[in-house]
């Protein structure tokens, strides 16, 4: 049952990452520092989902 759980956690985190690095893009051009604190938001949110 572990095992289930954790293969849906990283599977949305990869999907979170994904959309992140697309929208980061091009924040990331506009700043750099925009780049780090939009990254820093969804990790916080995969943990939440995982737990």
């Amino acid at each position: 049952m572990t095992q289930t759980n954790k293969s849906k956690g990283a599977k949305k985190s990869n999907s979170h990452k994904r959309k992140v690095s697309m929208d980061d893009a091009p924040q990331s051009e506009e700043g750099t520092t925009t780049a780090p604190d939009t990254f820093e938001l969804p990790e916080v949110d995969t943990t939440k989902e995982i737990v």
